[in-house]
């Protein structure tokens, strides 16, 4: 195992170290800056290649923030509440077929593609193609025996059907309090410098997104918003790893 250095040419630094030793694993240094960071609990989260299921960029933005590769390819999209739900239902089905085009990119928005009868809007993408190429690379990387499935949630009638889902690994993150089994009470949004200094508005989709980028206390907040302090209301490495008391309102 080598750890290198947090230089921003790590990934060619990382392929040039595998041409000469192809057996070490190599491990990228800010992996330290991780809030509670744990070795032993990280290289669990490695070893265990974790596939993140999300109908938001949260899981992208995850990956990004332990520093792994991408092993799925529900990356900087999303998909709508229903259809996310129905894609759960029958998930090994939905994934086996092709993803088609629904409409590239243009003037009336972001290239949408659609497996089966679940729409997939692809956000952070150029166009359709570059969508699918990537889709179609990542998918092939699902460890389907390692599955963390997500979802930012804010109407109970979609809780109720996401915690009727049966599906063992699944974290369901609320803004109000609802008392079924995973599903989490997110109570520091509606107190989050955001929201009390007139960002009612703001998606908690995109507030949970944020908490995948921060450390354990942000004073800047990701609106740009000097002063905020947010609190991180999960340890990334314990849920990553499958472990229950990740959250931080226990």
């Amino acid at each position: 195992m080598l750890v290198t250095s947090v230089q921003s040419h790590f990934y060619t630094t990382k392929e040039e170290i595998l041409s000469i030793l192809p057996d070490v694993k190599i491990i990228n240094a800010r992996v330290l800056n991780i809030p509670r960071f744990d070795f032993r609990r990280y290289w669990e989260v490695l070893e265990g290649k974790v596939s993140i299921i999300s109908n938001s960029c949260w899981g992208g933005l995850t990956y990004n923030s332990v520093y792994m590769e991408f092993l799925s390819p529900f990356i900087n999209l999303s998909i709508a509440p229903l259809d996310y739900i129905r894609l759960l239902k029958n998930f090994s089905e939905h994934m086996s077929q092709p993803l088609e085009m629904v409409r590239d990119r243009s003037v009336q928005g972001n290239p949408i593609g659609r497996i089966g009868d679940v729409e997939i809007d692809f956000v952070h993408y150029r166009n359709f193609a570059e969508a699918k190429a990537c889709w179609e690379k990542r998918s092939k990387r699902i460890n389907y025996n390692n599955l963390l499935i997500y979802m930012p949630i804010e109407n109970e009638e979609v809780a109720q059907m996401f915690a009727e889902l049966p599906i063992e690994r699944k974290y369901g993150f609320c803004n109000f309090y609802i008392n079924y089994k995973s599903l989490y009470y997110v109570k520091h949004f509606e107190n989050s410098g955001e929201v009390q200094r007139g960002f009612g508005g703001r998606r908690f989709s995109s507030y949970m997104n944020d908490q995948a980028r921060r450390k354990l206390y942000d004073y800047d907040d990701a609106i740009g918003n000097r002063g905020a302090k947010t609190v991180k209301i999960y340890d990334v490495l314990k849920l990553l790893n499958g472990e229950d008391k990740f959250f931080s309102y226990y």
